[in-house]
């Protein structure tokens, strides 16, 4: 078992290389975060950190796993379909959005916005 001021530290540490725009060590240290205790801000920011490596199966899984944990969460199916999009699977992601109106208008706000 990790102890919580552990975990906390590493998400810091996380936290300052996306802020310097260390995309590796970011996605590493998250993806340590979310194998030992998965939660809504590393899984986005695991998510976001991947579609800016266009790293489109670690997105897509990051925010699988979000999306697991809150259905209705819109910003991980922003993630998952853009996600799918960088895969090529624009049959699948037209699909998926199809059934989420919110969604896709919060995803064309993020691309203009």
């Amino acid at each position: 078992m990790i102890p919580e001021d552990a975990l906390a530290a590493v998400r810091w540490l996380a936290h300052q290389a996306v802020v310097a725009q260390r995309w590796q060590v970011a996605q590493e240290l998250l993806a340590g975060c979310m194998a030992l205790s998965p939660d809504r801000w590393t899984a986005l920011t695991l998510a976001r950190v991947a579609l800016a490596q266009a790293d489109g199966t670690t997105a897509r899984d990051a925010a699988a796993d979000q999306l697991r944990r809150d259905p209705q969460d819109h910003d991980a199916a922003v993630y998952y379909a853009r996600a799918l999009l960088l895969l090529g699977e624009r049959a699948e992601a037209a699909r998926w959005l199809a059934g989420r109106p919110g969604v896709l208008a919060a995803a064309i706000r993020q691309r203009v916005g």
